[in-house]
């Protein structure tokens, strides 16, 4: 009799199905057990903490890449971590932060913030949805997927294999490839990726020769993702200082929306009681062996900027 059924197309074509499913459902639970342990990856790397810092970071590349963890920690005088990421937007800052603060306490959030951050046309992809898929049973990482990418969230949490089918390249079996070949992270202890490169003249001339200067669109979701931030932080009593990341001074001649952008980043920070540093009088700020483009300090720059960061840090918490 069974084998009588099995010549039914119709229960052949059940039997397929379910077999392909249980497959794709034991590659995914396995996939996300793997992907984690790829500590190559920022994200992961992040995901992994379970300690407590005095000062944590949080930004975009420019504080990825601007961020001097040793030098800091050594005039701060207490333990550092980088939170930063590159090419990310306020909506994936925030869900950062908000899952690291689940499992880690932190002294003092250092929020770096820049002209861009609240551009609608700046980052070709500000939220990584794809770095975050194998950790959608942290509550904040899936209510900001959701909020950001909808009823995809329910396909990627219940559909066996799907979010490892769609994002193929960057998430499940690159990761597997990373950890057999050993890949290292590109990012040093502290979470800092500091790039030993000279300043990028072309940039600047192409900067330069833009006719529409950096048109600007402005993102109202992104300052939302900004303020609950700040909001997160009070909740927790955790003390915020945000930063205007240094931009090599040139630049601001081509930035005509840049003073409508510290303006409201400056109000809201003193609206919620914190600390706003700038640094655009800075000496450092006119010297371009210190950036590697217009607006991402170099190694050399980031080393000239720890001390400056520190004293403002130590004098906002009232620890200079």
């Amino acid at each position: 009799m069974p084998m009588n059924r099995l010549k039914n197309p119709l229960v052949c074509s059940l039997v397929f199905v379910v077999i392909v499913l249980a497959v794709f459902q034991f590659e995914s639970v396995v996939l996300d057990r793997l992907v984690p342990l790829d500590k190559s990856v920022k994200v992961n790397w992040i995901y992994s903490h379970a300690g407590t810092f005095d000062y944590a970071f949080v930004g975009s590349s420019a504080a990825y890449t601007g961020i001097d963890g040793k030098a800091l920690s050594d005039t701060l005088g207490g333990s550092v971590i980088n939170l930063g990421l590159d090419g990310t937007a306020h909506p994936e800052q925030y869900m950062v932060l908000a899952a690291f603060l689940e499992s880690n306490d932190v002294g003092t959030i250092i929020l770096q913030v820049d002209a861009w951050g609240l551009d609608e046309n700046a980052y070709g992809y500000p939220f990584h949805e794809y770095l975050h898929l194998p950790y959608l049973d942290k509550p904040v990482v899936a209510e900001v997927v959701a909020e950001r990418r909808g009823g995809r969230l329910a396909a990627w949490k219940y559909v066996p294999f799907l979010k490892y089918a769609e994002f193929n390249t960057e998430i499940g079996v690159p990761n597997v490839v990373h950890m057999i070949g050993g890949r290292q992270p590109e990012f040093d202890v502290y979470g800092s990726s500091l790039r030993n490169q000279a300043f990028n003249q072309a940039e600047l001339e192409a900067l330069a020769a833009a006719g529409d200067h950096h048109s600007y669109a402005w993102s109202t979701m992104r300052a939302e993702y900004f303020e609950r931030m700040l909001d997160l932080a009070r909740k927790k009593g955790i003390p915020v200082v945000v930063y205007l990341t240094p931009e090599y001074h040139e630049v601001l001649d081509y930035s005509p929306s840049r003073h409508q952008v510290v303006s409201y980043y400056r109000e809201t920070v003193a609206a919620a009681g914190q600390a706003f540093l700038t640094y655009d009088d800075e000496p450092l700020c006119r010297d371009r062996l210190n950036f590697y483009n217009t607006s991402h300090l170099n190694r050399d720059g980031a080393g000239r900027f720890a001390p400056l960061l520190a004293r403002d840090v130590l004098a906002a918490s009232g620890r200079d």
